[in-house]
Order: structure tokens, then C-alpha cells, then sequence
């Protein structure tokens, strides 16, 4: 049976992944950024699961451990270069 246009409306959008990350500045992101989030994800997704993917992946915490110290930091869309202060002393 054929749906009707109103019926077909009431299906939300899907996209898949590469779609998503191509258009990431429609969610204020860069496709860097989106990709890291999309990191994974084969099957194509509505743009509210991309969205909450985005979020969560912006609050994530992410640990690194050198032979000194053990470091967390947020992942942010700026890319910041640390000082080593050990350096040069």
C-alpha cells in the first residue's frame, strides 16, 4: 500500500555518515569534529541521533599518558599547543 505524503512526513529524515559530516556546520561544528563523533557509525542515522552523538562526544573526556604525568582534557574544537616548562631549564 502506498503512503500518502502526510504519512511519509511523519517519518523523521535519515542520513548517513558521510552526508552528516559533510553538512557539520549546520551544527555549528567542523567536519573534524563531526567525524569524531560519527567515528563507528555505518548505518545511516536521523539528525537527532547525529546530534546527540556531537554533544556526547564534546563533553568526553579523553585520557593520555606520557612517562611523566598522566594527563585529562576536554575535547574542544581549538586546538591548543602546551608549553613544556621542564624544557630550556
Amino acid at each position: 500500500m502506498k503512503q500518502s505524503k502526510r504519512e511519509q512526513a511523519g517519518a523523521p529524515a535519515i542520513f548517513m555518515p558521510s552526508d552528516l559530516i559533510a553538512g557539520a556546520a549546520h551544527f555549528g561544528a567542523s567536519p573534524e569534529l563531526m567525524a569524531g563523533a560519527l567515528y563507528g557509525v555505518t548505518e545511516a542515522i536521523t539528525r537527532d541521533e547525529a546530534e546527540t552523538r556531537l554533544e556526547k562526544f564534546k563533553t568526553k573526556t579523553v585520557t593520555t599518558e606520557t612517562t611523566e604525568t598522566t594527563e585529562t582534557t576536554e575535547i574542544t574544537e581549538t586546538v591548543e599547543t602546551v608549553k613544556d616548562d621542564t624544557k630550556g631549564e
